[in-house]
C-alpha cells in the first residue's frame, strides 16, 4: 500500500544531501508553526495512518483532522507568501498531499 508518508520518504531519500537540507528545513518552518495536535497529525499521516486512524488515536473526529490540517495547511501558505520559506525548497505535491492527508 502506498501512503502518503512512504511516498515523501522516498522523494526525498532520492534528492542529492543539499536538497535533503534544505527541505528538511522548509519542512521543520512549517512544523514550527504547528500546535502540538497538528504535529501529533502530522505524524500519524507520516506513518502512513489514515484520518479515520488518527482521529480514533487522538480522539477526534475525521472532519477533526482535516480541518486541522486545514488550517496548518493555511499557515504553511503564509509562511510561503511572507517569504519565510521559500517555495522552491518544498517538495512539490507530497508536501500538499502530507498536509492535505491520506483519507
Amino acid at each position: 500500500m502506498d501512503t502518503v508518508g512512504s511516498s515523501l520518504r522516498e522523494e526525498i531519500g532520492e534528492l542529492s544531501a543539499a536538497e535533503r537540507l534544505a527541505q528538511r528545513d522548509a519542512l521543520r518552518a512549517i512544523v514550527v508553526q504547528a500546535s502540538p495536535e497538528q504535529r501529533a497529525i502530522l505524524g500519524g499521516l507520516w506513518d502512513g495512518k489514515t484520518h479515520q486512524q488518527i482521529a480514533a488515536e487522538l480522539g477526534l473526529t475525521e472532519a477533526g483532522v482535516g480541518g486541522r490540517l486545514y488550517r496548518l495547511r493555511g499557515k504553511a501558505w503564509q509562511a510561503v507568501q511572507s517569504g519565510r520559506i521559500d517555495p522552491s525548497l518544498v517538495p512539490g505535491s507530497r508536501v500538499a498531499a502530507l498536509l492535505g492527508g491520506a483519507s
